[in-house]
């Protein structure tokens, strides 16, 4: 189940007592529902959406014990790639409990500034693109993505190409990374290799999937290039080395009415264990 706030949202809500409280376990489920019902979408002259009520409400019904979080930080200023991030939560979301701030499909304007400042200061002018071990050094030293550490995936979306060094090897570019350093889990996804929409929706599918540890821990349908990868026919998490393939697979992935994730992979997904939880939230104010 996917549960979606914006910042906003999240900044109101969680400073609301009867929140706090019953989060913490210090009142009941009705006493708390009474206390939503009467919140009328306003809480000290500060309006809340529909949508943020009703997040709050099911995850107070659900209360979901392997919850996931993610934390978008788009940089790019259009909001067809926001649905497109959307479509690919929301896929994940049929498989796992996921929290995502802000609302991927609205522009967030603080989170978008904090992209474009990492991107800004790790841009490589005589390359003409973003030096990756730059901008993980940025992302490693900022205190809005320092709050939870490692118990929320960062996701960074940029427009321009990425190089770096990952794992020993220099990569000249490539469509993004998502790991942990220092504690801190990131996705980091170029858009500047994008040619058509359905390229860029099973990359961010293929991307986030990997924050579940996909083909990880497999010995069955994996390929060890360039991290683990899939080899299951019409997998979105096969292994993509250039922009052609990364296009033609889309549409051959496409064309064919294929599912997002083999058997495999969804496996891997459901065993994902999160160390998030519901009283983590708190610490979001």
């Amino acid at each position: 189940m996917l549960y979606q706030f914006s910042m906003h949202d999240f900044e109101v809500l969680l400073n609301y007592p009867n929140v706090t409280e019953f989060f913490q376990d210090k009142i009941g489920y009705t006493e708390f529902l009474q206390s939503v019902n009467g919140f009328e979408k306003e809480w000290d002259g500060r309006k809340v959406s529909e949508l943020a009520i009703n997040s709050l409400r099911a995850l107070a019904k659900n209360r979901p014990q392997n919850l996931f979080c993610f934390r978008i930080f788009n940089g790019v200023n259009d909001q067809k790639i926001g649905r497109l991030l959307s479509g690919a939560i929301e896929e994940l979301a049929t498989i796992k409990d996921i929290l995502v701030f802000p609302i991927p499909t609205l522009i967030d304007s603080q989170s978008q500034a904090c992209a474009r400042d990492f991107e800004g200061t790790a841009y490589d002018e005589k390359r003409k693109r973003v030096y990756f071990n730059r901008f993980l050094y940025r992302v490693v030293n900022d205190a809005h993505v320092q709050k939870l550490m490692d118990k929320v995936l960062n996701i960074f979306i940029i427009s321009n190409d990425l190089y770096g060094d990952i794992d020993g090897t220099r990569y000249n570019w490539f469509f993004g990374q998502t790991n942990i350093v220092h504690n801190i889990n990131y996705s980091v996804i170029s858009l500047a290799k994008a040619k058509v929409d359905i390229q860029v929706y099973d990359l961010f599918k293929h991307e986030l999937a990997h924050y579940f540890d996909v083909c990880e821990n497999r010995i069955i349908n994996t390929v060890g290039k360039h991290g683990q990868h899939c080899t299951t026919p019409l997998c979105v998490m096969q292994q993509i080395d250039t922009v052609q393939q990364a296009v033609d697979y889309a549409k051959l992935r496409y064309s064919k009415k294929a599912d997002t994730y083999c058997k495999y992979c969804i496996e891997d997904i459901k065993r994902a264990k999160s160390i998030f939880s519901l009283k983590e939230l708190l610490k979001l104010k």
